[in-house]
């Protein structure tokens, strides 16, 4: 374990089985904490990618100010310290009252420390809120990356708020719904094996439809099924008979009552007449307001209020959540490569909001 001590009672301390709890605590406990920063997590990405995690915790005193997770992870030809790669949220969570200039100095010398070591090419950290990027943004001159997750409150909305004032005549939502309970569609829970079979082969030709590359999905699953409880995950999958029109796959997070929805698996050859996604949605926060959940993530999304996926999840009342991807290189090849794919993907895309 290496402890270092900073000028202004900052302690960094990397994760180890004395303070894993200490770890668990904070995530479990804080606002900034989510499933994706749970030590479960962490072993299913170590275990199903075989990647070099470094974890560290930052101490006030007695108190965690801070959770830092990192990995090691490829970027094109170059290998970097990544923030929590393959998860919706990889942000480090730094304590509401301890964000200052401070805290970050120390966990960027920290980060810096790691790159250097390992002999890795550039750090690649994920913040949250604009205090924090704005901080970070002493440390590079390279533009940070602007994506999110929509996020929605089931306290502010309910579902019969969301059936009677949300939805609307032209998002089609209702009918969408409808024509599936109408034609005596039902949507079940997984229980067994063949279900979770069936459930991967559509969510794998859903990504191969998007010529999404498929990393090492079935060692991924097949951690998930074997680390995580029933209690932990709610799989779905939406049917006739035995047509299957697609499923969700969802994380579960009691600590801070939220459900993560993941993984959207969907059958290609239905009419387009049918749209799964609204039915498949609608059931989850049903579920999720009878559990005594407070938030459903929808996943990340795109920056742009003009995306189709954009705009069938606000249209469901989500709200967006900003991720800042900050880059600091390590290499002048990795400066000059991302400063070329970050114009060429503004000159491709729809202007952000």
């Amino acid at each position: 374990m290496r402890v270092t001590w900073s000028m202004d009672a900052y302690q960094i301390e990397e994760l180890n089985s004395r303070n894993a709890g200490d770890w668990e605590h904070f995530n479990e406990t804080t606002k900034v904490g989510s499933f994706f920063h749970s030590l479960k997590w962490k072993h299913i990405l170590e275990r199903s990618f075989k990647m070099k995690p470094h974890y560290f915790l930052v101490y006030r005193g007695d108190e965690v100010a801070a959770i830092c997770p990192f990995f090691e992870n490829n970027l094109k030809y170059f290998k970097g310290l990544v923030s929590i790669p393959y998860s919706d949220f990889c942000h480090v969570a730094v304590a509401d009252g301890q964000i200052n200039s401070e805290i970050m100095r120390e966990i960027h010398a920290e980060c810096m420390n790691i790159t250097r070591q390992e002999k890795l090419a550039f750090l690649q950290m994920s913040v949250n809120t604009p205090r924090i990027r704005d901080l970070m943004m002493q440390y590079t001159d390279l533009p940070p990356l602007v994506s999110g997750n929509m996020v929605l409150n089931l306290e502010e909305l309910t579902p019969d708020h969301i059936w009677n004032n949300v939805f609307s005549a032209k998002g089609g939502q209702r009918k969408f719904i409808n024509r599936f309970i109408r034609d005596g569609c039902t949507i079940e829970e997984v229980r067994d094996l063949r279900d979770f079979e069936l459930f991967y082969h559509y969510y794998n030709e859903n990504l191969e439809q998007k010529h999404v590359r498929t990393l090492n999905q079935i060692s991924f699953f097949n951690t998930i099924r074997d680390v995580y409880s029933t209690a932990d995950m709610r799989i779905t999958l939406l049917k006739k008979d035995d047509f299957i029109f697609g499923g969700v796959f969802a994380y579960l997070y009691p600590p801070n009552r939220t459900i993560y929805l993941v993984h959207l698996a969907l059958n290609r050859d239905i009419p387009n007449t049918y749209h799964p996604p609204y039915y498949l949605f609608w059931d989850t926060i049903e579920k999720a307001y009878e559990m005594g959940y407070q938030h459903i993530c929808f996943g990340g999304t795109p920056c742009n209020p003009e995306n189709v996926v954009y705009r069938q999840k606000s249209g469901f009342g989500c709200e967006y959540q900003f991720k800042y991807s900050l880059f600091i290189p390590n290499s002048p090849i990795f400066r000059y490569g991302y400063n070329f794919y970050y114009i060429m993907k503004n000159r491709l895309k729809t202007p952000e909001i």
